[in-house]
This record gives C-alpha cells, sequence and structure tokens, in this order.
C-alpha cells in the first residue's frame, strides 16, 4: 500500500490520552521535516498548556488530523504552540476545552500557519478566543472558526495578523485585534 493510496478517514488512527496525559508533545528537536499526518488525538489531558498537542520551538507540519475533546488547565485546550514555525493544514479542532483558549494558542511563533482548517464548539472557562495569537507572526487563511459559544472566534495580541479569507460566525464574539502591521483581507465576519 502506498501513503497516497490511504484513507485516513475510513480507516483512522487514534492516539489517545485517556483522559490523563496529553496525546502529542514536541520540542526543537521536531524540524521542519516532521509530518504529522491523518491522526485523530482526543481526550488529551493537561494542568499546563495544550491538551492535545504540545509544541516548543518546534516546526512541524501537522496536516489532516482531528484534535478533538481535549482539555488544559492553562491555554490551548486542542493546541499550544509556543515558538517555532509549526504549519496547521486541513486539521479539525473541536470540543476541545481549557481555561484560555479552547482551540489553538500560538506564543510567540514566527511564520506559522493555519489553513484551511475548521475549529468549532472549542470551550474556555475565563474567556479569550478559539485561536489566540499572542506576541508572534502567524498566517491565517481559509478557515472556519464557528460556533465557539464563550469566546471570541480570533484574538491577535500584540502581533503581526497576516488573516485571509477566513469565516468566523456563531462564535460568542467576532475578532479582537491589537496588532502590529495587521493584515486583514477578504475575512467574513
Amino acid at each position: 500500500t502506498t501513503r497516497s493510496a490511504r484513507d485516513f478517514r475510513a480507516n483512522p488512527t487514534i492516539i489517545d490520552g485517556g483522559g490523563s496525559r496529553r496525546c502529542v508533545y514536541a520540542d526543537s528537536s521536531a524540524g521542519n521535516s516532521a509530518v504529522l499526518d491523518g491522526f485523530v488525538l482526543q481526550n488529551g489531558f493537561t494542568t499546563e498548556h495544550g491538551g492535545g498537542i504540545r509544541l516548543v520551538s518546534a516546526t512541524p507540519v501537522i496536516a489532516n488530523c482531528v484534535i478533538r475533546n481535549n482539555k488544559a488547565n492553562n491555554s490551548g485546550g486542542g493546541v499550544y504552540a509556543y515558538g517555532g514555525a509549526p504549519q496547521f493544514i486541513n486539521v479539525t479542532i473541536v470540543d476541545n476545552n481549557a481555561r484560555d483558549t479552547g482551540g489553538i494558542y500560538f506564543q510567540e511563533c514566527s511564520n506559522a500557519a493555519l489553513i484551511s482548517s475548521l475549529l468549532s464548539r472549542n470551550v474556555e472557562t475565563v474567556g479569550n478566543a478559539a485561536i489566540t495569537v499572542n506576541y508572534g507572526d502567524v498566517l491565517l487563511m481559509n478557515n472556519t472558526v464557528v460556533d465557539n459559544p464563550t469566546c471570541y472566534g480570533l484574538v491577535l495580541a500584540n502581533s503581526i495578523g497576516r488573516t485571509f479569507n477566513n469565516i468566523f460566525a456563531w462564535n460568542k464574539y467576532g475578532v479582537w485585534a491589537n496588532t502590529y502591521d495587521p493584515w486583514f483581507v477578504g475575512n467574513c465576519v
């Protein structure tokens, strides 16, 4: 069987945190040749950041993954990325929970990207957003951010905002930005 013949939707490979540990952790040793493609990451938990995935100065490509039902007692219920330039392509981030930012939290990332992805039904206990970019430079393009009931769809804080052709709808609030040189083009809020 070749990689191109696989059907990750019909035959999912699941990494399950069992409600007691995060699903994936990667540090700076995960360079841009590291790829996580076609996995379901579910039921992760941490008392820190990143219930489903925590990246620290890592630059992997994460594609065609479902990140669901994860919890962090701090930031990034689904994903927490600190530093590095991770690339998220065609990911589904749903039903995650955190104190701050239930979906994906980018902290001090440079040239990171979230492309063609869905974020929905992510919950925060003290608020913020389905997507937070804090002190970073992240490309957000062709994403659908809907039905996140307790928060903004997007918060850009002290960041370079490159935001193109996204849909932000049915979230508690739309978009909040305090950015450097924001590019906000073709989005629907």
